[in-house]
């Protein structure tokens, strides 16, 4: 859920701020999930001790298993997608193909002046 939810927004989020704000869990506010019924979204997953867990787990550098390695802390509680391959369907009579998270949400475009991190240009 959380990483539809940051897929779905990165760009809307990253509009005016600059890469080194990074996703936080504040951006999960009530009113956001307001529109998802508790059946959907019971009580305890909407707090924010929740949400910061679930971003911990998910951290490339987390010890937990099986840590998913979606996103890299910026800094305390500031997360941003990182490199790992997320599954992308194949054209129609090809395979699925494996595009690093980071490549597939264009971050590049939000960092700084439209500057291509070092990470980006050796992965193309």
């Amino acid at each position: 859920f959380l990483l539809l939810c940051f897929v779905a927004r990165v760009h809307e989020l990253y509009r005016t701020a600059r890469r080194s704000s990074g996703f936080t869990c504040q951006l999960l506010s009530e009113q956001a999930l307001a529109a998802f019924p508790r059946s959907v979204l019971p009580e305890q997953r909407r707090k924010r001790a929740y949400w910061n867990a679930v971003f911990a787990r998910a951290e490339v550098e987390s010890t937990y298993r099986p840590a998913r390695r979606l996103w890299r802390r910026e800094r305390v509680g500031h997360y941003f997608p990182s490199s790992v391959g997320i599954r992308v369907p194949g054209e129609p009579g090809k395979p699925d193909e494996f595009v690093a998270l980071d490549q597939l949400l264009a971050v590049h475009l939000l960092d700084p002046e439209g500057e291509v991190p070092a990470r980006i240009t050796a992965a193309s």
